[in-house]
């Protein structure tokens, strides 16, 4: 659909001028709407893109109060030649003097409409300029995050009121400052301006974590977590960094208390457990059970069960409280453990298919035990989580040379099939206290387990220098695969 026409109102009592006026304008495309000098043009104002005043002679008043109205569209003012050499009236954006010739007064209409619409259009942007920067600091002052903005001289230029909360301190005395200017703990303060740095220079984002203490209070520090994000200018330098943080006091509060506990647990459990675990051995040997083995193997098993939970909980808050995984390296080779793990588990699991292929080449300095946990960790896995007629391989591979040895890697390679892992728990998959099944797991397979075995088994991995990853599709199945470096 075409764009109407522009219509021009031009206010005036000659017919004479009117009559001149379309026969130049309206050939070119505009429509010349008249009206009497009064209360008649303010009805057309609001459609008109040009005003044509005709001030000559004794104009009424009515007509040259229209060269400052609110809101008026661009004008253009009739004057008697004489004028001319006059200043143009006030508010007038262009004058001219009848007779008026053609083209002058097609190019100089044709300008004046051009200007009008820019200019309606740039009040438009204007307003939803406005509307979406008042949104925008709206959603900044009610933003319970720490927003802040640094400039390309690595000064601070804004923060919201949620960074600028440090009772006694005024927004203006933090504008303008570095970030080690700041008034706030110089340890802290001297850890988050060398990330700040770093991430300047990287170009890259970055997070931290501060610790924030609290003299004289009873509360403890406080602890923020931030996210640095470069805003890059033309020349690929940074124009601004922006910072978001987070308190994270509550939920840090919350780990240490829950990682102390399991601490603590693990270590009071494990004094009583051995002692019933060597009970039971004693009166083994003893032939107390010989009437009822079955209770000897329920026991057995059930303290071997505890023993493992128990360590379980104990390499978690090692690890959480930012220890090193304990390890006793020596010589293993991986197949003959795996083989070993594999026909242990087909004796408690007659009824499932175990298939085992091993390479010639699987040795390594590795901590054995630390590796039977691994190896037994996916093993029961693969078991719980695949159907009950279902086959478990488990495959140990190694990088070779021509000479049939390698300096490279070991991996273990643990497949099932069955129910794919949802993609949305595939990136927490060795998070603490995560089942591959979800949620719903702790109701079946995962019932007497913590959650736990991943966890450790990515972070045994870890500690040899090697990487766990996870590969889950309906087609394929899911394959665990341990990449273990020789050591």
């Amino acid at each position: 659909m075409a764009d109407p026409s522009p219509r021009l109102l031009c206010v005036s009592d000659d017919a004479a001028l009117l009559a001149q006026l379309r026969a130049v304008l309206q050939p070119a495309g505009y429509a010349v709407d008249a009206a009497a000098p009064g209360p008649a043009v303010q009805a057309l104002l609001g459609e008109a893109a040009l005003l044509l005043l005709d001030l000559r002679g004794g104009a009424p008043g009515a007509a040259r109060a229209l060269l400052t109205a609110p809101g008026a569209p661009p004008r253009l003012a009739l004057v008697d030649a004489a004028a001319l050499e006059a200043p143009p009236p006030a508010g007038a954006d262009a004058v001219l003097a009848p007779p008026l010739g053609a083209g002058p007064l097609l190019a100089l209409v044709r300008t004046l409409v051009r200007l009008g619409s820019a200019e309606a259009k740039a009040r438009v942007l204007a307003s939803e300029l406005t509307r979406r920067a008042q949104l925008l600091d709206a959603a900044l002052a009610s933003a319970a995050d720490a927003f802040s903005i640094y400039d390309r001289d690595r000064r601070l230029v804004f923060l919201n009121p949620s960074a600028a909360g440090r009772p006694g301190v005024p927004l203006d005395a933090l504008l303008g400052r570095t970030a080690r200017e700041l008034p706030l703990d110089p340890a802290s303060l001297e850890s988050f301006a060398r990330d700040l740095d770093q991430a300047y220079e990287s170009r890259a984002v970055l997070r931290g974590r501060a610790r924030l203490p609290r003299p004289g209070s009873a509360l403890g520090p406080r602890y923020t977590e931030y996210l640095m994000s470069p805003a890059l200018g033309e020349d690929g330098q940074v124009e601004a960094m922006i910072v978001i943080s987070r308190d994270v006091t509550e939920q840090r509060r919350a780990e240490e208390f829950r990682e102390q506990f399991i601490g603590i647990l693990g270590h009071d459990l494990r004094n009583p457990l051995n002692a019933v675990s060597m009970t039971v051995q004693q009166l083994g040997r003893l032939g107390a059970f010989a009437a009822y083995p079955q209770h000897e193997a329920r026991l057995t098993q059930a303290t071997g069960r505890m023993q493992r939970m128990i360590r379980q909980l104990l390499d978690f808050a090692r690890a959480r409280l930012g220890g090193q995984l304990p390890l006793v390296r020596a010589p293993v080779d991986l197949c003959t453990l795996v083989r070993g793990a594999v026909e242990e588990l087909q004796a408690s699991h007659p009824g499932r298919s175990v298939q085992l292929e091993c390479c010639a080449h699987a040795r390594g300095q590795w901590d054995r035990d630390r590796l039977e946990q691994v190896v037994g960790n996916l093993l029961a896995n693969a078991l719980k989580y695949s159907p009950a007629q279902g086959e478990v391989r488990v495959t140990v591979e190694a990088d070779e040379d021509a000479d049939g040895e390698s300096d490279g890697e070991v991996r273990l390679l643990v497949h099932n099939g069955g129910e794919p892992i949802p993609a949305e728990l595939l990136p927490h998959l060795f998070e603490p206290f995560r089942r591959a099944g979800g949620e719903d797991a702790a109701e079946g397979a995962y019932a007497a387990g913590l959650g736990l075995g991943l966890y450790i088994s990515d972070q045994v991995v870890r500690a040899h220098g090697g990487r766990i990853e996870v590969r889950s599709s309906r087609d394929a199945g899911t394959t665990v695969t341990a990449h273990l470096p020789r050591g």
